[in-house]
């Protein structure tokens, strides 16, 4: 049991001793009101940008100075103007979730439904759907490329899950041992995507064509000629 009368206790993860706050008013002091003081985790001291593209440059695991000119870059394309506009898209996909859940449980499936499986297909069709405005076609019954490669994100090797219990046990290994989080198929697959995308979009600005909303594909666009 937590002694919730203090601000704060120690605990380990692992072998590693951390400090865990209990107190609500200072987890929100810490998440929000002074989260520039606070950003750095654990986890970047796992990842190294040479090995590990894609995952080491978001502010999740972005550190210093880094984390801050990737938030001021990424904040602007999440404002409430711009989630607006994707607000409909995820209304469609929640119904073509609704729709699926129906249907699997009109097949009455022994084991149930997967709910790892529907939570990553609702992710998929969202993200790419906002973001790229491309769809993933993660609902279908057959198998899709943005799906499959998905899948091999979420679905690790035994070697990876060994390597990070050695590192978290260890914490000294992270600083010669560093972790992949994204295969480099799986990297490739997804660079190739968004180049595509980008592409894609320029080329329809081009004819004059204006896409149906402001996602943030178009914020990248923007944000690519202010800084060239």
């Amino acid at each position: 049991s937590i002694n919730t009368s203090t601000n704060a206790v120690g605990i380990y993860s692992l072998r590693a001793p951390q400090l865990l706050v209990v107190n609500p008013e200072l987890a929100r002091r810490v998440f929000v009101s002074n989260f520039r003081n606070f950003h750095d985790n654990e986890l970047s001291k796992s990842v190294d940008e040479k090995n590990d593209f894609i995952f080491s440059n978001n502010p999740f695991t972005l550190t210093g100075e880094q984390w801050k000119s990737r938030r001021a870059d990424v904040t602007p394309g999440l404002s409430n103007g711009r989630i607006k506009t994707v607000y409909p898209v995820t209304n469609q996909v929640c119904q073509r979730l609704s729709e699926w859940v129906e249907k699997q449980i009109r097949l009455g499936s022994a084991d149930g439904i997967d709910a790892k499986h529907m939570s990553l297909c609702f992710t998929s069709e969202t993200v790419t759907d906002c973001v790229l405005g491309l769809k993933a076609e993660s609902f279908s019954d057959r198998p899709t490329p943005i799906m499959s490669k998905i899948n091999d994100l979420f679905n690790q090797p035994w070697s990876f899950v060994l390597f990070f219990v050695l590192t978290s046990s260890f914490p000294s290994l992270s600083h010669l041992l560093k972790l992949r989080f994204v295969p480099p198929k799986v990297e490739h697959f997804f660079v190739d995507l968004m180049g595509s995308a980008v592409e894609a979009r320029r080329a329809q600005l081009a004819n004059g064509k204006l896409f149906e909303r402001t996602d943030f594909l178009d914020y990248i666009l923007e944000l690519g000629k202010k800084r060239s």
